[in-house]
């Protein structure tokens, strides 16, 4: 059976928080689950287009979303795939004291351009995190090092799919009205097949990914795509 994850990025205090509780009405009025990928201080210029609000309503916005999985989503949207261990060790830290200072502990970490690599584990794991919401695959797995459950993001749109674990990246801050209302539709239609990123298990259909990941390759270069967005 199909799995849904839905994963809502770049919430920062630039966001235009009325889009994003339009957004994620649905699944606050349904308490079904979400991953939001906070920006704790954000300083990527790409994203600062609006007046930013206050520390203090940013924060209680994060807060009252609590009952949806919220994900350090960097610190302040930095690219992580050129980084050493130490240095985005350093980064995560930093983060999760903005968070602690709020008493919110992310257990997942969303890399910001989806940069990531082979220190982003490691770091990960100093800082107690089990979760990863990053990677090509059609189910996640269990890295066999440090035991962080990777789960693969592979969609930018919702639609139906005949198997397989399968995490839809959207942007709030960017939709139309036309992707809010599909979200909501594919919301309707599929409730009871949508889960928690932090509920998802290992499972041996992970092998199927070996197949699964050069082709998924070779369809997004053939098309111009790029995972970094």
């Amino acid at each position: 059976m199909t799995k849904y994850i839905f994963r809502f990025d770049d919430l920062s205090k630039y966001s235009d928080i009325d889009k994003w509780k339009t957004v994620l009405d649905p699944f606050v009025n349904r308490a079904l689950p979400a991953l939001i990928a906070v920006i704790p201080d954000c300083k990527d210029e790409k994203l600062m287009k609006r007046e930013p609000i206050s520390e203090q309503k940013f924060w209680s916005f994060v807060k009252s979303l609590k009952m949806l999985d919220l994900g350090m989503h960097g610190l302040h949207h930095e690219n992580y795939h050129l980084m050493s261990k130490e240095q985005q060790g350093l980064w995560m830290m930093e983060s999760m004291k903005m968070f602690a200072k709020r008493n919110i502990i992310p257990n997942v970490f969303v890399p910001p351009n989806h940069g990531i690599n082979r220190y982003t584990l490691p770091a990960m794991k100093s800082l107690g995190m089990e979760f990863l919401s990053e990677g090509i695959g059609l189910y996640p797995w269990k890295d066999d090092e440090t035991d962080i459950m990777v789960v693969p993001q592979l969609l930018w749109t919702p639609r139906e799919m005949p198997f397989g674990t399968i995490t839809f990246c959207l942007h709030p801050d960017t939709m139309t009205d036309e992707q809010v209302e599909n979200v909501k539709k594919f919301v309707v239609c599929h409730s009871t097949s949508m889960i928690s990123v932090c509920d998802v298990e290992p499972t041996i259909l992970s092998m199927l990914n070996v197949t699964f990941v050069p082709i998924y390759r070779h369809f997004y270069n053939k098309k111009g795509y790029s995972r970094k967005r």
